[in-house]
């Protein structure tokens, strides 16, 4: 499997249309965005050559192993640094929170405020 670098963004100068039907079509629609299209490109490509590796559903609680598509594989690629992922006391401790302050997301804590537990 071959790395693919990112397409540059096109560089655009701003344009001035006389008429609506005068703009191009991709600048306003998403599946006809130069950007979109070089992903959709890459996707298919990897496809091709051995499927997705991205997005994978994780079937377990993951540590140091995981469960993907019925296999225990082992992953590097989680932040369970200390090897607490799944620990009984942690995952109590993560139910106790959202039951608390519940899932939802703001933005930085100047803007949001805090919260107790910050």
């Amino acid at each position: 499997v071959s790395a693919v670098a990112a397409p540059s963004p096109p560089q655009q100068q701003q344009q001035r249309f006389a008429s609506v039907e005068e703009v191009p079509v991709e600048l306003y629609t998403f599946e006809n965005r130069p950007e979109y299209k070089a992903l959709r490109q890459g996707l298919t490509k990897m496809e091709r050559t051995g499927g997705n590796v991205f997005f994978r559903a994780h079937q377990t609680i993951t540590r140091n192993t995981t469960v993907i598509d019925g296999e225990v594989v082992v992953t590097y690629s989680n932040y369970n640094y200390v090897g607490m992922s799944g620990e009984p006391s942690v995952l109590g401790a993560a139910i106790d929170a959202i039951t608390r302050y519940g899932t939802t997301v703001s933005a930085s804590r100047v803007a949001g405020g805090e919260k107790p537990l910050h």
